[in-house]
């Protein structure tokens, strides 16, 4: 009971985070679709809410040749942990170069930031094709310091991430609690309200004796 008091209290808690201030404006709203579906969908790479991203989520495609199904993730993540890894693969399977340039591309869009895979790949690509040993070596230099800097950011955001789970934790045992404490008085305002019914006393034996 606790358990699913407890999950139903910390989506009430997600869901009215997404308004603290007082509503933004409409065509805020309209733009921040994620931030209002009623499905409370998970990052599958972070775990973090996707409602609570403060910037769109990438739509990594199932099936790279088609636009659905796809799976919502955090494509600002998913990004850095292409150049961090050295792997071009997520959700369990191999990304594609129209992968790649689609998620370019939403960096892009989103303003994001300079961590976008396309150019970890082109490095790479540009040191494997390289005509003489110092261009191979500055290419590769480069590449190391491109990831260096994305892994610095990932682990940032993931603190900031994990820092507002923490948060919202906090403030759902709070909102518990306050639910237990509500209705342990409710039950003691009910037990001292409810009244004795009056019962009349039993006249002793010697009371009888002196009636008779």
């Amino acid at each position: 009971h606790d358990g699913e008091l407890i999950s139903s209290v910390l989506l009430d808690v997600l869901g009215k985070d997404l308004w603290k201030g007082g509503p933004p404006p409409s065509a805020q709203v309209e733009n921040r679709w994620w931030t209002r579906s009623r499905l409370r969908l998970l990052c599958p790479l972070t775990n973090f809410p996707i409602s609570l991203l403060p910037y769109p989520p990438f739509k990594l495609r199932l099936d790279p040749k088609r636009p659905s199904p796809h799976k919502l993730v955090d494509g600002k993540y998913l990004g850095m942990q292409l150049i961090v890894n050295k792997k071009v693969t997520a959700c369990s399977r191999d990304l594609q170069d129209t992968d790649i340039s689609a998620l370019d591309e939403y960096i892009h869009r989103c303003k994001l930031g300079p961590f976008r895979p396309g150019r970890a790949v082109a490095l790479l690509k540009e040191a494997q094709s390289a005509s003489s040993f110092e261009e191979q070596a500055h290419a590769l230099q480069e590449l190391e310091k491109f990831r260096a800097a994305a892994r610095v950011e990932m682990a940032k955001l993931r603190r900031i991430q994990e820092s507002r789970l923490l948060q919202l934790g906090h403030e759902a045992r709070a909102a518990l609690r306050s639910a237990n404490s509500s209705d342990g008085s409710n039950y003691n305002a009910s037990s001292q309200g409810a009244t004795t019914p009056a019962v009349s006393p039993i006249p002793s034996r010697r009371w009888r004796r002196q009636t008779w």
